[in-house]
């Protein structure tokens, strides 16, 4: 049984540089199936860490270096040659929108489901056009795969389970129209990427038919399992700090730090001004029927006046509504979005800071085994265990040499693997930061344009309203109308008044 939702709005196309590699599919593990029974997507992956989480930790990045996971991943990301230049092609040749959110009742659950369709005129594609169906699983889902291949770069945030406070209906045409644009934005973050849009997940994600069973068999790994919202994984590594970072990359988290505050702040005046608007919306739509019934009390003259009034309250009212409803469905939700954002940036900068610790710790490991054997011909091994067990002096020397040697080889080509890791670290974290400025200057203007238009549409609206009135009010309130009907009032009056001083008169004269 499905219950079709209004359709939103398209957003622009996103645009991604051309290549003609294909990103080989990094083999995964086959996991189990979990079973979900009546709740929303959003429930699974909230922000109060219902799900159960994994810290990343400095062994984490060494298992991955040590069964060569990340220098695969190095690998390929080097072997295709991307441009990661921070001159932002017009091409574009990968266009995605995710629009017609589904609602999905079935016997054992009930969700929303989203239409992402894709057109392309890339290679690694089939068709140039596909439709398919998915649901904000199968969303955390595909961001989980590329953290997972690609540690190294910005992976676009997702919408997290309560996108607007107050939205407490995951199933209200607010709160699947606001999550749908939200989507629409990852995936096209997404697309418009040089590197991470040519993965195989991708791919699978924008054209499976058969996306349910390749989700089953594919899941998320070790760089994925903290959470499915880069908010709930904001916590993770909160320990590791590289001892000597470069000054660059602290100016950046810095300046990330920053930003991310700066909308923390915004944000929370914005959702009271938007307390306030709501309120500023009833108050008006209470205070317009008091002249209503005002009116229903007064003469011919006055009524019309006084109904006009009511109505303009009312039209008012209206307007304030929409623009409320505009800054609570496309002001909000960028802010708390980039919020996100920042908070995935960070994660990247932590795995960084990680990569350069280890790197260090070789460096000073293979420092000191050097020194040691430099140390090693002026040492007396007469007292060594080995020499105690039988071993000559010199024998024991020369297999320590070798030892030593055999080390100094391991640690040297350790070193220089995790510096390479290091190198194209800092590559792709400069070229991702640049081309997320760039994104955030666009967006930001947009924004705040969008927010502009909005007040100024209903300032302009308002003040029509009440410029209407002023003609009417002119024209009633005339005094050739008004005297019509006062003086006879007035010459009523003055008939009472000659009356009662004839009255006076008469008393006055009389014996």
């Amino acid at each position: 049984m499905t219950e079709f939702l209004d359709p939103l709005s398209q957003a622009a196309a996103a645009n991604s540089d051309e290549s003609d590699d294909e990103i080989p599919r990094k083999e995964t593990e086959l996991a189990e199936k979990q079973e979900i029974t009546e709740v929303d997507d959003g429930d699974l992956f909230d922000e109060e860490g219902k799900t159960e989480q994994q810290e990343l930790d400095d062994d984490d990045i060494i298992d991955l270096v040590n069964d060569g996971s990340l220098a695969k991943i190095k690998n390929e990301s080097m072997s295709n040659n991307r441009s990661l230049s921070t001159e932002f092609d017009d091409q574009k040749d990968l266009f995605v929108t995710v629009e017609k959110p589904e609602k999905i009742i079935l016997s054992m659950e009930t969700y929303i489901s989203y239409q992402v369709s894709t057109k392309t005129t890339r290679s690694t594609f089939d068709d140039s056009e596909y439709k398919v169906r998915r649901r904000y699983q199968d969303f955390i889902w595909l961001r989980g795969k590329l953290e997972e291949a690609h540690p190294t770069h910005l992976i676009p945030p997702l919408p997290s389970k309560f996108i607007v406070k107050g939205m407490v209906d995951r199933f209200s045409s607010e709160f699947v129209g606001t999550r749908c644009r939200a989507l629409d934005s990852f995936l096209k973050r997404i697309a418009e990427h040089p590197v991470i849009s040519f993965s195989d997940h991708v791919t699978v994600f924008l054209t499976s038919e058969d996306f349910a069973d390749h989700r089953k068999q594919n899941k998320p790994g070790l760089l994925s399992r903290v959470g499915g919202t880069v908010k709930s994984a904001a916590t993770v590594g909160s320990s590791i700090r590289s001892r000597g970072r470069d000054p660059e990359f602290a100016e950046m988290s810095d300046h990330v730090a920053t930003f991310r505050e700066q909308m923390a702040v915004t944000d929370r005046v914005a959702e009271r001004l938007l307390n306030e608007e709501k309120e500023l919306v009833n108050e008006l739509k209470e205070y317009a029927p008091t002249y209503s019934e005002w009116a229903s009390t007064e003469n011919q003259v006055l009524a019309p006046i006084i109904t006009s009034v009511s109505k303009c309250v009312d039209s008012c009212a209206e307007w304030a509504r929409k623009n409320a409803e505009d800054h609570e469905l496309y002001f909000i939700p960028p802010l708390k979005e980039y919020m996100l954002y920042c908070d995935g940036i960070e994660q990247v900068f932590k795995r960084r800071d990680v990569m350069q610790n280890q790197r260090d710790k070789c460096h000073e490991e293979l420092k000191r085994k050097r020194e040691e054997k430099d140390n090693l011909p002026a040492s007396d091994q007469s007292y060594s265990l080995s020499a105690m067990l039988g071993k000559k002096p010199d024998e024991v020397k020369q297999q320590k040499q070798e030892k030593l040697e055999q080390q100094i080889e391991e640690l040297t080509k350790r070193y220089e693997e995790l510096s390479d890791l290091l190198e194209k670290s800092n590559a792709d974290l400069k070229s991702d930061m640049e081309r997320w400025k760039f994104n955030k200057k666009q967006d930001m203007k947009q924004i705040f344009t969008q927010l502009a238009e909005s007040h100024i549409t209903y300032q302009s609206q308002c003040l029509s309203s009440w410029e209407s009135l002023v003609p009417l009010m002119q024209g009633k309130v005339d005094f050739g109308d008004l005297g019509q009907t006062d003086n006879d009032l007035v010459e009523e009056d003055s008939e009472n008044l000659e009356t009662s001083k004839t009255s006076i008169s008469n008393d006055s004269t009389d014996p």
